[in-house]
């Protein structure tokens, strides 16, 4: 019950922000709560540690590499940098991997097709109430949504902002795909076509790269990584629109624009390392440092003029920014490493495996236009990877240690 309620605590994160005070930290605080957890069961266990597979390992490994190349920097580049930002900055580098990581630690045994069935029945129910509301809204403006795109009234249900609602979708997607009950199949079709009803370049991207992947994987019975690079093609031509127009708006005042080549110019200046923790393209960035921003040429882009930019906006440009070529690279490597992990481990279950990649899908997808991977959606699909998408092992009542949490 309580797996239950935590998923659906995380899909309705947005809409609970809204009127709960401070619950927005939930995603540090389970950061928090993997990692102590996982460091006193690494104290404490009398048995070798289980549940990471060989590329988990490989994954640790090269997150600690990351840091380091963060670390080294921001140490050669002289740079004066508070223990308190620095701190802040591997928390926020980190904690999409490390929650993974804890989370497989923790949650070794567990019923998780009990778990499952139960999140699939508040699924349904709920997938089917949004998408109501969506078709309502198209003819009746019922204030859950506003902007007007392609003549048609953006939908985004009770949450902040249209993307959250895209996420939660998503979430719910993925977990249909776990169950092979005919109706969950048509609870899938409405959780796409509310995406859809966003109006979203990101939603439409998603839904077209999930289904090629998807559909590749049926024809050849496995999924591929070279599926992602054909989704990816896809999915670069089915933006090509939205792309122009922010070409079209050059780099002298849009703020992407402005970041992604403002950040391949510090990547080529601290080359190989990038100009280190808390140095580019994050709001903690601009916290601790924002003049190193005007000291760039950025003072008349957007938001930089009122000195009130929103740098979560981006991601990409964080990260060969601050870790420069050699911390993409491993971070496309952890990316790469994530993949195989969720393939080794779902290997004789599909259903759970094709939900896994539908999250991963869109994590890659959403990076593209906003900092997932540091935000509270990447630690809620951290989350999600490493308590649900698990092969099942019914083992919850016979396993012993302190710190594995009985659903």
């Amino acid at each position: 019950m309580a797996a239950c309620v935590l998923y659906v605590v995380i899909i309705f994160s947005n809409c609970i922000e809204r009127f709960i005070p401070y619950s927005y930290y939930l995603d540090e605080l389970l950061f928090f709560l993997f990692l102590g957890a996982a460091v006193i069961k690494a104290c404490v266990s009398e048995t070798e540690l289980s549940g990471w597979n060989r590329y988990d390992v490989y994954l640790a490994v090269s997150l600690v590499l990351f840091l380091l190349t963060g670390a080294a920097g921001t140490v050669l580049n002289g740079r004066d940098l508070s223990a308190v930002a620095m701190g802040k900055d591997i928390l926020l580098a980190a904690k999409f991997f490390a929650c993974y990581l804890c989370g497989k630690l923790l949650f070794v045994t567990a019923d998780r097709e009990r778990i499952l069935e139960m999140m699939r029945r508040v699924t349904r129910v709920a997938v089917t109430a949004i998408f109501i509301c969506g078709i309502i809204s198209i003819f009746v403006n019922i204030g859950m949504g506003s902007e007007i795109r392609f003549g048609l009234r953006s939908y985004q249900f009770l949450y902040a902002h249209y993307t959250f609602l895209v996420y939660a979708e998503v979430v719910m997607a993925a977990v249909l795909c776990t169950g092979q009950e005919r109706k969950n199949r048509y609870c899938l079709v409405m959780a796409f076509a509310t995406m859809l009803l966003t109006l979203r370049t990101k939603a439409v991207v998603f839904c077209l790269a999930a289904v090629l992947v998807l559909f590749l994987a049926k024809r050849w019975k496995k999924i591929r990584l070279r599926y992602y690079f054909a989704a990816g093609v896809v999915g670069l031509a089915a933006a090509w629109g939205k792309i122009s127009q922010y070409l079209s708006w050059g780099y002298s005042y849009n703020m992407r624009n402005g970041l992604y080549v403002t950040g391949m110019k510090l990547a080529a200046e601290y080359f190989p390392l990038g100009v280190g923790f808390a140095g580019f393209g994050s709001n903690l960035s601009y916290e601790y440092d924002p003049q190193i921003y005007y000291d760039l040429g950025l003072s008349t882009h957007q938001g930089f003029e009122t000195g009130s930019p929103v740098l979560s906006d981006v991601f990409w440009p964080y990260i060969y920014g601050e870790f420069g070529v050699i911390g993409l690279l491993l971070f496309i490597g952890m990316l790469v490493l994530l993949f195989f992990s969720l393939k080794q481990e779902l290997a004789d279950e599909p259903g759970k495996l094709k939900g896994a990649n539908l999250v991963f899908i869109y994590l890659l997808v959403a990076s593209t236009a906003e900092a997932v991977f540091t935000n509270s959606t990447g630690v809620f699909s951290a989350v999600l990877l490493a308590l649900y998408f698990r092969k099942n092992t019914g083992e919850t009542e016979r396993q012993p240690g302190l710190f594995m949490v009985r659903f």
